[in-house]
Order: structure tokens, then C-alpha cells, then sequence
């Protein structure tokens, strides 16, 4: 074969070696072949375009003379001339041209300018554009004379600006530098930033595209299937929907699926009684629309390929790499990746996709309060199920409100005199940690680059959430738009980042075989995280399943070469295989995508050019190694610097900043590297275990394989070690943490005492908290099974608790408590899912102190203690071995070598690794790519669980396209099931418009429907998960107590001392309004007062758990659930947030009471749900916080103190739960609380909790509990301080009913679900007011008959109304006659007596204007059986 110079032509070349010496000196050969073949093709392009370029700019000239001047309507702003940018002149002065090829973007259309986006610093633009009204009133317009005299000419591009959004409710205001065509928030609803674990979400309603306006890709118009498509009829597509989704072992659940489904209307069984499931499979298979923007397409499917890798062999020289033979790796499934991106932009759910990067900016006006008080939420609503009053429990507004201001913060009222009151002695008010002042730490007032000088337009505090907040996003932007447009595009197509995020990492299929997959998962970061990071929102997109080296590999290569290949040569093999599939996945139709944009109309309808790039990698650390090839273990292990390993003891150092800026970089020094060594490999038969090879290699730790993304993205500027992130679940939970975990359990075991039997009792008394956040403690927690990342992450938050005190050494105990604080702090801070500049300096701060902690945990305390090896089943099967070696007779000799070998090994503890070096990469990550839930791995890791679902339905035979087909269909189906949904939306709504028609007509004609008023609407229960409803307790009935008999039976029972005085007192305060005129506060209330309340039927009814929304740090709407036997502890806000932000306590019971206060405007009994709570109070002797290092400690309330131990609550007033751990250390004490049901909690036959005390403390409490703000995210922030959704939340709710809330028609007054009254109609009337009553006092008869029952539980109006009450005893056995005085009330005989003759003069002077007949009843209408109120069976 003939070697010939390219450049030259050069062809009389003797050996290959001399060819490659003239290539390196040839000045014509500079080039490679691939980039003079692009040139000689865009040379000929441009010349076949030529023709049609001046043909378009000679048609536009025409449109714009011939036009009729308007000199309103069409301004011309006269332009200077331009003046050269100094960066593009050369050294001599020569203007540096922008290649043809970028030649012809222009920036992004503004057309469609969503109207609360306002313009912040227009430039000139013709005064006849879109946004005239945005421009008119800040930009001076020219005189009208001198516009006519301008030339007639295009304006030059508008000079970059930044416009602005009104912030919203939460202070948050968007800064864009090219304003949208579409807002995307504005299409959202509220149940879109709700919880769905928790919200029973209706599914968002998208606003319609005008008639008219709507676009319809070329080909699409023609497709003419029905919505359900290929299947013949609705029934059929929901039977395979129902199959192909849910679990593969259909439960209960799935049953009732099922069910559902066949109750729609347009399902049909008829339809489905020749059924064949394998054949409508086979139709869906095969199904395809042929036409262009349809997610049918048939070029988006699953392609089955192939790679090829050469194969080296140490002494074996070729002429040059190409001549080595090649082995084929078959069975590589894949998809291209634009079509999958094709597919994914046309889908209708982009219309909740982000395409235009904005900074997101916080008007803080209230940050000296913030700092010194954390945010809480209350209401002022008494019902179980009312609409939220407060900030807080209003939740996040997707949709920013048309106001420019942030409303005031109301102050904080006292608290009620029934919450014990804050020690002064208690610790200062809670501070944020110092911000930390140094050079990486980015400034939050610092504008953009688009900004006019002397403009200070970033006022706010920069929040990062999503990624089209960060950085990286913003600055491919600017470089998109400061290039040209392509010529030919519309003015309303819309230029934007695509940016993608990848995940990669093989899984076993199953637990008890080698089963596994390797895929390769895609995601749009244009989709919120919110729904990204979900499942079952199916955002993964699978892009290729990466084979494994095939078993015949080794055959190929001893067939080859007569040696198998050694496990360097497999290593190698290994990394080139998986760049040689990237090489596949990037071909030539995605580079031209990636260089000059790809045309889609998306599914929000509108018109773009999208370019693609590429901004994470998320993946493990050995998957990290493999991409970015490098070598594991090796001197420089990071792979975004190089930094040696030797180093990375010092991380949080300012050594260690400064050696991070030692980046990677994919520059020719590496190329140059890799180019060489590969040479030597192939041409010269050098090993790859070579010292040569490692000299060239090793100090950058590098692999002689070259990344796919060097080799086609590099010439594009494209840095591919910017791809690697780190990664919070495999680098610190699994890795950090991980290690520290498990030498502090080294450390136990060598401080003996039985440490370890300890910590595992405590962490089994550890209660749980939320829904998983906190799960269940293992019996054995040393022991180290397979545990996942949530398993270390409880560790980490509940061990400050645990292990207080196990270690002897009061300063080992305080080094190892400091650091575990730090590492919770800065694992805490990482983990947010929306940051700000505070957050972000605070993580910075945290990282320097946990690198001083680590290290002095090193130093001091491991130096104490000499650790081996936990015991494990690997070091006891080495002991049984060993023991059976002896029993057999073995030599002495052999029997101590074989004891040696079964001695635990010595551990040490080791912080040189990278997974802590790491720690540093988190806040400059989180300000390029956003908050760490956008580039974490557990989103991959939990698409594991599809295909780990479709692989038990192959037949484990090539089970990798039977997954991939799998997925395929499973995606049809949800298209589909789309389509079938929107069409069933359509039929409801057309019936309801005909309903609706209906009833207008008979209103019209006279017919007139009767309200609804049986039984059946009273029934009607209100939306139980409404994420707008401040809290929800369950309307039932069924458990209840007369609560005097319920109170008489625990009247030895210290928590019962006074409860029916606090009870009234607490009923009166909500009940009263405050707005009324000499209204007495709680503690004025006397006995003429409580004797205006009457509770309905003298009964409480229990329930078992209240449920508390409110709205989280970063503005989601989630639930907390308080059950008194399992998580009974709340948080409320503080009377005096200037010692301690909050007051706890312990709910022990959740009732309400039908309740009226008479001579009030309340003449209905309203349900008013209470907490009967046992406090808690700060310990004042100990100090916690973050400058302590400590969590704050509180302790219960001792009966008798002048504090009340004991009190009743709102549940408005409850910001959430808590986690309260308990201090294992101080032991308990019988001191606080004699024997009492307060302990016990209403079990109702359950099994017993954790927080019940056993039988032998079953009288005693703990000393101390810890308030674990680690516990969540929301929860550190509430005392961390900086919230975003918690400002503004900072007012007692008020204690009164609002007006309208119940009324006469409400369902509590009819419903009774254990003494049915009869039908509502003939149900007897109440005794609401002061005139009525005097009319039952003159008509004794009536009074017996009619009012027995209600004036059971009026006792203060029997004891001061003696008729009344003679009247009552007369009814009653004697042995169940009313006492005169309640139990815990104190004799007021004056009091009662004043408040005796009060009542009978207001009723003599009342007397006249309410005759005898105001209360008439019909005796056999209101008659009941005795028998039916007791609950029995009718004669």
C-alpha cells in the first residue's frame, strides 16, 4: 500500500516511519483529513448557495420599499456606524472574521413576551415590534422628522439586555438576558409543587392554543387514527395499559385498577371477548406513524449494532493501529440520540419544560429577622378540613402575582398563658454560621455580563434551584447568542440550549444469579427536577445497554495470538469498548445537530432551534474512572484536577484550594500523551504494564484510551472532565461517612465494656419519623449487612443522641461529637434541594471545619485505640476453619501459620482517599449545575427498578432486547394512554356544558331543584388531601366519651388536674372573637364565663391522627402525620423567639368537641378540634446550636411547676412534627410525672410503641430528648435560618372562627354516626339562645320533653338556674343525679351567684319581646325510642 502526504502529495515514502517524520515537518499537512473535507464541503455549499442567498435579500429589499410608510406605527432608529469589538482585531489591525459557518445566528426572536416579564434596560428596536408596550415608556423615541430623514436600512442587533419579572409573592423575581416566547410557570397549577406521596394530585390542566394559532408539523395533518391507536377500541388499550404498568404480582391494589377502569363509560366487555394479548402486542410493536414531528416515528426505535476494538499483544508490532486486527462486539442495543430528543421535545408535556436560562434572585427584605429567627407556619383556622389562612399554609404560587412589592411581616403576638414560658437563662437566639469570605465564593451582587455600566440590577440574593438557574446554562447561552443567526429562519423561532444529563452504571437483574445490564440513562434538564427525580414521571430515557466483554473474547485472542489476554490487556479492552459505543451514539447526524441546532416545533408550540450540549455525567466513582480513562488507586484519583493522592489529607486547607485550580483540561499535552503511547502499544509492541508507558502516563494518571467526547466534541471547545460531578449518595453517605461509621464501631470494640450492645439499644429506642425519612433501627446496628445509602444517612442524623457518653475519655467523646455535628451540618447543607449565596458560603465554612475535624479525629482520637477488623462471617468461617484443622491433628507449624492468617487484620483509619477530597466540589458544583438533586445518582439508580421489573418478564434469554422492547412499548403506552385521557377530558367536559344547559333551562322555565338536604349531602366529606387545608382530622364520630364520666374516672391522675377549667378556658378563647368589645383573655376567665359553653351531648370524640400540611424551604407543599402512639411530638412557635425560636411538645390525645357559646352570634354548634399536649421546655443548663456544635436539649415540664405541664392546643397552630431523640445518657427519673395515662397513649389494642415505656420504666421518664433539626431538610432550615418558603411565617394564628366557616346547613350539626336523631326534617330544635331559654324555663312540660338531653352538658346553667336544675334531676335515677361542681373547678359562690341574678334580669328585660310559643315542637315528630338512643335493636 502506498503512503502519500495529503497536504503535499507527497508519495515516495520508503516505510511507515518516514511518512510519519514528513507529516510531523509538512506545513500543508497541519490539518487532519476529516477537517479539509469539511472545508472543501462548506466551500462548495456556500457556492451553490450563493445564488439563493441574493435572490432571498433582493425579495426582502422589495417587501421593504414597497411597504407604505406609517411614521407611527413604523419608527426607524438612525444607527451609528459599528464599531470593531478590540478582541476580534489582530495585532496589525486587521478585523478577525467569525467563521461562515456561525456566520449567520442572530439572537433569539421575542416574539410571544409573556406579560409579567417586563423590560429592565432596552436597547433601539423598531417601535412596530411585539413589545412596544414594554419599550414605549422607557425608551426616548426619535423625533419624527428625523426618523423620516434616515436612511432606509435594517437596524443593527439590539445591544444585550436584562429583563426582569415582578416578584412574586416570596420576594422571587427572574433576571433574563432574551426574554421567552413562553413562560412555562404560567401553565402550572398548585398541585404541581405538591408532595405526591402525600396529595392525591389532579393531573395539570394546560390552557388551549387559540383556534388558528395552533402549529402542525409537515405530515403530522395527515395522521387521521383515533386517540387509542392501534388498538381496535378503548377497552382493548386499557386492558394492555393495566398489564404492561404496576407490579409484575398484581395486588390489591392493582385489582382496584383494574376495577376503575371498567367502570368508564366507554368501556365495553364485549369489546374484549376474543381478546388475544400477544397479538395486540404485536400490532403495538409494529405500529408507526409516518410523519415528521409524530412520537410514533418509525426512526425513533431501539437498532441493534455492533463495535469493533483492536487487539493489542505485547511484542507483536504493526505497521500502525489501523493494521491490528479487530475483534466485533455484537448485541449492542441502542437508540440515536436525536431521534430520541426528536421524539421526547414533540411530546405535549414540554409545555412544563424550561428552555431560557434567567438568574433567580430573592428580595429578603426582612434578612436581619430571618437571621435571628427562623420562619414557622400557623393559621387561625379551627376545622379539620378549612381553607389556609396564613402565608405559610397558602403554599407556593407557581404563578408570580402582579404586585412589585413583598408584603410586610406581621409581628408576633403573645402566646397563649397555657404554654410554659422560656427560661431566660436559655441559650442565645439561633445565628446562620459565619459566611465564609473567600475567593471561590461568588458574589451575589455581582450583574451580568449583559449589563450596562454603573446598572445594579442584581439587588437580590441569588437562589440556585433548577438547572436553568446555575451557571453552566447562562454561559453556553451567552456563547449561542453572541454568534449569528442562520440565514432563513423565521423571526419567531426561538434559539436555546438543550442542555442533557447522563447516568451510567451496571445493575444486577436479580439477587441470586449473574444477571445484569449496563445501561446508559439520558435526561432533559430543561424538566424540572421535581418530576425528573420521580419514577413513576418516566423521565429516564434509555439510550444504549453496554455489553459486556464476551466470553469469546479470549478464544479470539489465544486463537490469535496463542496466549490469553492478561488482565491489563482485559482492562484495556474494557475502556475502549465503552468509548467505542459513545463513538457510536455521537455519529455524524448528532454533530451536525450539536453545530448547528436542530429545527423541532416542541410540544408547547413553538418554533426552535435547539442545540444540544452536555453538562453532567452523573455516575459512580469507578464508572467516573472508566469514562474519564483513568487509572483506579493512581497518583492524581480526581478526576476533575490533579492533585496528588499525597495531598488530599489537607482538604479545607488554602493549599488545598489553591491545588484545585489545577483543573483538567483536554488539551494537546494529553492528546499528545495518549497519541504516543498508543503508538508504542500497536506499532513498537510495548507492554502496557511498560515503565515507559507509565512515565508518559502516570503523572496525570491517565489511560492510553481516549475519550469519544475528546474525540468529537474537543475542536468545539468542549472540556469532557467538566461532565464529572460529584456524587452525595456514592461519595459521602457510601463513601465518607461510611468509613467514619465503621471505625467509630472499630473504636466500641476496643474500648470493650460492651459499647456495642449499648449503641444497639438506643438506636432500637430511636423513634421513627415521617413516612421513610427515619425508619426502624435493625436490632443489631453495628452489624454491617448490605445496607443502602438511606440506611448511613439515619445514622448520621440520629447519632449525636446514641452515642453521647459511650466513650470514656471526655475528650474523645467531645472530638467525635463535634466532628459527627459538622459532618451533619455540611451532609445537611449539600443536600438542599434550593440553595442561596448564604447556603452555599455556610457549606464552604462547613467544609474547612470538617476537614479540621477529621483531621483531629485522626490525630487524637484514633491514635487512643488500637482497632482490628469488625467481626464479620468471613473472619468467623476463618475461625470454624481453623478450629476443624486442629480437631484433624494438624502440626504445630501449620496450625500457627494458619492462626495467623485467621487473626483479625489491624485496621487503621484511612482520609487519604478522593470520596473526601471531594467534599470541596460541592458548592462550586451546586453554583455551576444547581442544587446536588439534579446531579445526583440516586435518580439513576432508581431507573434500575424498570428494568429490573421487565427482566422477570423475559425469558432470560437475550433478555437485553427484550428489555429494550419492554420499553419501547411501555412508552407507547403512555403516549397513548395520553391521547385516551385528553379524549375522556373532552367528553366530560362537553357533558358537563350540557348539564350545565340543562339546568339553566329549567331555572328559566320555572322548575326550581330543591337544595339537597337529606342525609346524603350532610354525608358529603370535603377533598381529605387538600394540600390547601392547613391540617385534617377525620370526621368521624365513632369513638367517643361523656367527658365528665371520662374526667371523674381519672381524677387521681396529676396530667388530669384542672382539665375541664383548661378546656373551657381554651374552647372560649377560639369560640370568642377577639373582636369583640371587653372580651377577657384566657386567664380572666371566671365562672359566669365558662358558663356561657355548651357542649353538645357532654361528649368528646377521639381521633387518632392529625395530619399538618405546610409549605418547605424550597416552596413545596408537603404533610406530616402526628399520631399520638408513634410520632407525637410537635413544634410551635415561640412566645419570645429571642431565646429559643419554638416551643414542643407531646400530643396525647386529638378530640373535638361539638361546642356553642350562648348570648353570642354563634348560634350553632361548631366542631372545634383540640390537642391535649404535654409540654416541654428548654433546658436552660445546657447550651445548643450551631456555634455549640450541639443539638438543643429540652426537658419535660414538672407537674406543679409554675409553668403548666399540661395544656390544649390549637392544631393551626402546629408548624409540624418533631423528632425529639431521647438523651440515653442522663438516664430516666419518676420525679417529672407520678403514674398517669399520659405515658400509656391511646394504644386501642395496638401493639406497643417505642415511645411507651416498658414495663419496668413504665412510671419514669427521660431526663433529657434532643430536638434532632438534622432529621430532614425542612427542618434544618427552619433553625438554620434562610428558607425561602418560610419567610413571612411568623404570627400566632388567632384564635377566633371566622365568619362563614359553619352554618345552620352544616353536616356536624345533623350527623350523629352512634344515635341516629331521624330524618333532618323532624329533627328537634336547639336551644341556641338567651330567649329561647327563657321561654323553656316557662314551659316546664316542653323543657323535660325536648331539652333533657342538651342541658346534660350546660352544668353551669344548672347550678345557676335551680328550676332548670330540679327540672334535670327529675328526669334522672337517683344515682346518677349532676353534681353541682365539676372535678378541678374551683367554688366561686359569689361569682356564681352575680352571675345568677345577671342572667334572670336579662332575661326579665327580654322577656317581653319573646312570646311562650317561640320553641314549638310536634311531641310525636321529636318522640324517640330509649332503646334506639342506646344503641340497641327497635322493638
Amino acid at each position: 500500500m502506498a503512503l502519500k502526504c495529503l497536504g503535499c502529495g507527497k508519495d515516495d515514502f520508503n516505510s511507515t516511519r518516514a511518512h510519519s517524520i514528513h507529516i510531523k515537518s509538512c506545513q500543508k499537512s497541519g490539518r487532519s483529513l476529516g477537517a479539509t473535507i469539511r472545508e472543501q464541503n462548506a466551500v462548495a455549499a456556500s457556492k451553490r448557495d450563493s445564488k439563493t442567498r441574493r435572490q432571498h435579500i433582493q425579495e426582502l429589499e422589495e417587501q421593504a420599499t414597497s411597504a407604505p410608510f406609517d411614521p407611527v406605527a413604523e419608527v426607524i432608529v438612525p444607527e451609528e456606524p459599528p464599531q470593531p469589538d478590540p478582541s476580534t482585531l489582530s495585532r496589525v489591525g486587521r478585523v478577525r472574521r467569525v467563521p461562515a459557518k456561525l456566520r449567520d445566528l442572530l439572537p433569539t426572536s421575542y416574539t410571544g413576551l409573556p406579560a409579567h416579564i417586563r423590560l429592565e434596560h432596552p436597547a433601539p428596536v423598531r417601535a412596530a415590534t411585539p413589545l412596544q408596550a414594554f419599550v414605549v415608556d422607557s425608551t426616548p423615541q426619535p423625533e419624527c422628522d428625523e426618523a423620516a430623514s434616515a436612511p432606509a436600512r435594517s437596524p443593527s442587533p439590539p445591544k444585550p439586555s436584562h429583563f426582569r419579572t415582578v416578584p412574586d409573592e416570596f420576594g422571587l423575581y427572574r433576571l433574563y438576558s432574551v426574554i421567552p416566547q413562553r413562560d412555562p410557570g404560567g401553565d402550572l397549577a398548585f398541585h404541581s409543587s405538591c408532595d405526591p406521596l402525600v396529595f392525591d394530585a389532579p393531573a395539570a390542566a394546560f390552557p388551549s392554543v387559540p383556534a388558528g394559532q395552533e402549529r402542525v408539523p409537515p405530515g403530522l395533518e395527515k395522521v387521521a387514527a383515533p386517540p387509542y391507536a392501534p388498538f381496535p377500541n378503548v377497552s382493548t388499550f386499557d386492558l394492555v395499559y393495566w398489564q404492561s404498568h404496576g407490579s409484575n404480582l398484581k395486588s390489591y391494589t392493582e385489582v382496584n385498577t383494574l376495577a376503575q377502569l371498567m367502570q368508564e363509560p366507554d368501556f365495553d366487555p364485549r369489546d374484549v371477548a376474543r381478546l388475544d394479548a400477544a397479538r395486540e402486542v404485536a400490532r403495538l410493536d409494529e405500529y408507526c406513524e409516518d410523519a415528521q414531528g409524530s412520537p410514533f416515528n418509525s426512526d425513533d426505535r431501539w437498532i441493534k449494532g455492533a463495535v469493533k476494538i483492536r487487539l493489542p499483544k505485547e511484542g507483536v508490532r504493526y505497521d500502525s493501529e489501523e493494521n491490528a486486527p479487530e475483534f466485533t462486539v455484537e448485541e449492542v442495543y441502542y437508540r440515536p440520540i436525536l431521534d430520541v430528543i426528536s421524539s421526547a421535545c414533540q411530546q405535549s408535556y414540554v409545555r412544563n419544560w424550561n428552555f431560557i436560562p434567567y438568574k433567580l434572585f430573592w428580595l429578603n427584605e426582612t434578612s436581619d429577622d430571618m437571621e435571628s429567627q427562623p420562619s414557622g407556619s400557623t393559621s387561625q383556622i379551627s376545622s379539620g378540613a378549612a381553607p389556609c389562612r396564613s402565608d405559610d399554609s397558602q403554599g407556593p404560587q407557581p404563578r408570580a402575582a402582579p404586585s412589585g412589592s413583598i408584603p410586610s411581616t406581621p409581628p408576633i403576638p403573645q402566646a397563649s398563658p397555657t404554654t410554659p414560658s422560656v427560661s431566660s437563662k436559655s441559650p442565645a437566639p439561633l445565628q446562620p454560621p459565619r459566611r465564609l469570605s473567600s475567593p471561590s465564593s461568588s458574589s451575589s451582587s455581582s450583574g451580568s455580563s449583559s449589563t450596562s455600566a454603573g446598572e445594579d440590577v442584581d439587588e437580590g440574593i441569588r437562589v440556585y434551584s433548577e438547572v436553568w438557574h446555575a451557571d453552566a446554562w447562562l454561559e453556553e447561552d451567552a456563547k449561542m447568542r453572541a454568534q449569528p443567526r442562520q440565514v432563513g429562519d423565521p423571526d419567531d423561532m426561538e434559539y436555546a440550549i438543550l442542555p442533557l444529563k447522563l447516568y451510567s452504571d451496571s445493575t444486577h437483574l436479580t439477587a441470586f444469579s449473574s444477571a445484569s445490564l449496563w445501561p446508559i440513562y439520558m435526561y432533559f434538564l430543561a424538566q424540572s427536577k421535581y418530576e425528573r427525580g420521580r419514577p413513576t414521571a418516566f423521565s429516564a430515557h434509555h439510550l444504549a445497554y453496554v455489553p459486556s466483554l464476551p466470553d469469546t473474547l479470549q478464544d479470539a485472542y489465544i486463537k490469535l495470538y496463542g496466549i490469553a489476554a492478561t488482565a491489563a490487556i482485559l482492562t484495556f479492552l474494557k475502556r475502549e469498548l465503552m468509548q467505542a459505543i459513545w463513538l457510536l451514539l455521537l455519529d455524524d447526524r448528532f454533530m451536525y445537530a450539536y453545530v448547528h441546532g436542530l429545527v423541532l416545533l416542541c410540544g408547547d408550540n413553538v418554533l426552535r432551534r435547539l442545540f444540544i450540549r452536555f453538562f453532567i455525567y452523573a455516575a459512580d466513582y469507578p464508572e467516573k474512572i472508566l469514562l474519564a480513562c483513568l487509572k483506579y488507586f493512581a497518583l492524581c484519583p480526581c478526576p476533575r484536577c490533579r492533585i496528588n493522592k499525597d495531598r488530599i489529607i489537607e482538604m479545607g486547607t488554602m493549599n488545598d484550594l489553591h491545588r484545585r485550580n489545577w483543573v483538567r483540561q483536554d488539551d494537546e499535552d494529553l492528546r499528545y500523551r495518549i497519541k504516543m503511547t498508543r503508538r508504542w502499544i500497536f506499532e513498537d509492541g510495548i507492554s502496557l504494564n511498560s515503565k515507559y508507558i507509565a512515565r508518559v502516563l502516570d503523572p496525570l494518571s491517565i489511560t492510553p484510551t481516549r475519550s469519544a467526547f475528546s474525540v468529537r466534541l474537543r475542536e468545539y471547545g468542549f472540556n469532557f472532565y467538566s461532565l464529572f460531578v460529584p456524587d452525595l449518595m456514592h461519595e459521602f453517605e457510601l463513601g465518607t461517612w461510611k468509613s467514619i461509621w465503621v471505625h467509630l464501631l472499630r473504636i466500641l470494640y476496643a474500648a470493650g465494656e460492651d459499647l456495642i450492645q449499648e449503641l444497639n439499644r438506643r438506636f432500637r429506642q430511636v423513634p421513627t419519623f415521617g413516612r421513610c425519612t427515619i425508619r426502624r433501627f435493625s436490632a443489631n446496628i453495628s452489624g454491617q449487612g448490605k445496607l443502602a445509602a438511606r440506611d448511613y444517612e439515619g445514622r448520621l442524623k440520629c447519632f449525636m443522641a446514641t452515642f453521647e457518653g459511650l466513650l470514656a475519655i471526655a475528650a474523645n467523646n467531645k472530638i467525635v461529637l463535634d466532628l459527627v455535628f459538622n459532618l451533619s451540618t455540611w451532609h445537611a447543607l449539600a443536600k438542599l434541594r434550593e440553595h442561596t449565596d448564604m447556603t452555599l458560603d455556610g457549606l464552604d465554612d462547613k467544609t474547612v471545619d470538617c476537614g479540621r475535624s477529621v483531621r483531629e479525629f485522626a490525630k487524637k482520637t484514633c491514635a487512643d485505640y488500637e482497632t482490628y477488623e469488625l467481626p464479620s462471617k468471613d473472619s468467623a468461617a476463618r475461625g470454624r476453619r481453623r478450629a476443624a484443622m486442629t480437631a484433624k491433628g494438624q502440626d504445630a507449624a501449620s496450625q500457627s501459620t494458619r492462626k495467623t492468617s485467621s487473626v483479625r487484620k489491624l485496621k487503621h483509619f484511612n482520609y487519604m482517599t478522593y470520596k473526601f477530597h471531594a467534599m470541596r466540589d460541592y458548592a462550586p458544583a451546586i453554583r455551576l449545575v444547581a442544587s446536588g438533586d439534579n446531579f445526583t445518582t440516586q435518580t439513576g439508580e432508581l431507573e434500575h427498578r424498570h428494568v429490573k421489573k421487565f427482566y422477570a418478564r423475559t425469558n432470560h434469554i437475550g433478555a437485553a432486547f427484550q428489555i429494550a422492547q419492554h420499553m419501547r412499548r411501555a412508552e407507547k403506552l403512555r403516549i397513548i394512554k395520553t391521547r385516551v385521557e385528553a379524549m375522556r377530558a373532552a367528553r366530560r367536559r362537553a357533558l358537563e356544558r350540557t348539564s350545565d344547559s340543562d339546568c339553566a333551562a329549567g331555572s328559566l322555565s320555572g322548575v326550581m331543584t330543591p337544595p339537597d338536604s337529606g342525609p346524603q349531602a350532610a354525608d358529603t366529606l370535603p377533598f381529605t388531601n387538600d394540600p390547601l387545608a392547613r391540617y385534617h382530622i377525620a370526621d368521624s364520630q365513632r369513638e367517643w366519651d361523656d367527658i365528665t364520666t371520662w374526667a371523674s374516672s381519672n381524677a387521681e391522675d396529676p396530667a388530669l388536674e384542672g382539665f375541664m377549667r383548661k378546656l373551657k378556658d381554651h374552647l372560649l378563647s377560639r369560640l370568642l372573637r377577639p373582636s369583640e368589645a371587653n372580651t377577657p383573655t384566657p386567664s380572666e376567665y371566671n365562672a359566669a364565663d365558662r358558663s356561657r359553653l355548651a357542649l353538645r351531648n357532654n361528649r368528646v370524640y377521639w381521633h387518632r391522627v392529625l395530619r399538618v400540611n405546610y409549605t418547605t424551604y424550597d416552596r413545596q407543599r408537603t404533610q406530616d402525620s402526628i399520631n399520638p402512639r408513634t410520632h407525637p411530638d410537635i413544634l410551635l412557635l415561640s412566645q419570645d423567639p429571642r431565646t429559643h425560636p419554638y416551643l414542643y411538645a407531646r400530643v396525647l390525645r386529638v378530640f373535638h368537641v361539638n361546642a356553642r357559646v350562648l348570648s353570642s352570634d354563634a348560634d350553632n354548634f361548631e366542631p372545634v378540634y383540640v390537642l391535649w399536649v404535654r409540654w416541654f421546655r428548654i433546658d436552660s443548663t445546657f447550651e445548643g446550636g450551631f456555634e455549640a456544635r450541639r443539638l438543643h436539649r429540652v426537658e419535660f415540664v414538672p407537674v406543679g411547676c409554675a409553668d403548666d405541664a399540661f395544656g390544649f392546643v390549637d392544631p393551626a397552630d402546629v408548624i409540624r412534627g418533631a423528632h425529639l431523640i431521647p438523651a440515653f445518657a442522663h438516664g430516666r427519673t419518676k420525679e417529672l410525672l407520678g403514674p398517669s395515662i399520659a405515658r400509656d397513649g391511646p394504644t386501642s389494642g395496638k401493639a406497643r410503641s417505642r415511645l411507651q415505656p416498658s414495663d419496668s420504666s413504665k412510671n419514669s421518664d427521660f431526663k433529657f430528648y434532643y430536638v434532632n433539626f438534622f432529621v430532614d431538610r425542612d427542618m434544618f432550615m427552619r433553625y438554620y435560618g434562610g428558607g425561602i418558603g418560610h419567610q413571612g411565617l411568623r404570627s400566632v394564628s388567632r384564635t377566633a372562627v371566622d365568619e362563614g366557616t359553619f352554618d345552620s346547613d352544616s353536616e356536624w350539626q345533623d350527623i350523629d354516626d352512634d344515635e341516629p336523631e331521624g330524618p333532618p326534617e323532624t329533627a328537634q330544635p336547639e336551644c341556641s339562645t338567651l330567649d329561647s331559654l327563657k321561654d323553656a324555663l316557662d314551659d316546664p312540660e316542653q323543657l323535660i320533653e325536648e331539652q333533657a338531653a342538651a342541658l346534660l352538658c350546660e352544668e353551669d346553667v344548672l347550678r345557676l338556674v335551680p328550676e332548670l336544675a330540679l327540672a334535670q334531676r327529675e328526669l334522672l335515677p337517683p344515682d346518677e343525679e349532676v353534681s353541682d361542681n365539676l372535678i378541678g373547678e374551683e367554688d366561686e359562690d359569689e361569682a356564681e351567684l352575680t352571675a345568677h341574678a345577671e342572667l334572670q334580669a336579662e332575661l326579665e328585660e327580654e322577656g317581653s319581646a319573646h312570646g311562650a310559643d317561640g320553641w314549638e315542637s310536634d311531641e310525636e315528630d321529636n318522640e324517640e325510642d330509649e332503646y334506639s338512643m342506646e344503641g340497641y335493636a327497635p322493638l
